[in-house]
């Protein structure tokens, strides 16, 4: 009879035991899944978090690129401004005796410091030569009533011919290569300006002509001035 108490009774304590290992089974399951939709619910928020970044960059991007095409877009306006500024007739009569004036200056302080004989023949064509051009200039302005008016770019040329003049005063000797330098830089920038602003700016039509002719004389004396240069610079005189 004793026997059989105690089987009751050690099956009766199997029976609790086991019970209670179910049931703390299933609060560990209850526990895990509480952590998993915890730990799911944290990577929504970061999926969120990262997503409202990816948006405010993408923002920022959005300003910064259209600050710099609005950035583009000013600078290109300021060129557009810049290329369609046109000279006014007396302000291209101002630049073109300013031109011819600054030469005939250049040529008469270098002639009696020049030894080379092209470069001599050089600067007297230019004190001829533009000598003339000045006057056929200002007959045809008398003619027209065109008054020259002086504007920065007459303003720039006559402090670069300046600027040529005191050199050539300042050298105590030969000055066949800077002078020749001048005027390779002189003429090319002259030559330049007519092509890009005087002759497009023009209105009176004699002036217009008057401006191509001395484009052409211009070209020449560019192209001779630098064929003096390079002979100076191989040391030869051109077979003079």
């Amino acid at each position: 009879m004793r026997r059989l108490d105690r089987s009751r009774l050690l099956a009766a304590a199997l029976l609790v035991l086991g019970t209670a290992g179910c049931e703390d089974s299933d609060d560990d399951v209850t526990t895990d899944e509480n952590n998993t939709e915890k730990m799911d619910a944290g990577r929504t928020d970061q999926d969120a978090g990262a997503n409202n970044d990816a948006s405010s960059n993408g923002d920022g991007a959005s300003g910064a690129d259209a600050g710099a095409a609005g950035g583009d877009a000013s600078a290109d306006a300021a060129r557009g401004d810049a290329s369609a500024a046109d000279l006014t007739d007396p302000q291209i009569a101002a630049v073109t005796s300013t031109a011819n004036e600054g030469e005939v200056a250049q040529a008469m302080t270098a002639r009696p410091k020049l030894t080379n004989a092209n470069a001599q023949a050089f600067a007297d064509m230019m004190i001829t030569m533009h000598t003339a051009a000045q006057a056929r200039q200002s007959a045809l302005l008398m003619q027209k009533g065109i008054t020259p008016e002086p504007n920065p770019q007459s303003t720039q040329l006559k402090q670069t011919s300046d600027a040529i003049v005191a050199q050539l005063n300042a050298l105590p000797g030969n000055a066949d290569v800077p002078y020749m330098d001048a005027q390779v830089t002189v003429h090319q920038t002259v030559l330049n300006t007519l092509d890009t602003l005087l002759i497009p700016s023009a209105e009176d039509a004699a002036l217009k002509a008057d401006l191509v002719t001395t484009r052409g004389e211009v070209s020449a004396h560019l192209s001779m001035a630098q064929s003096i240069r390079s002979q100076l610079a191989a040391g030869t005189d051109g077979g003079t």
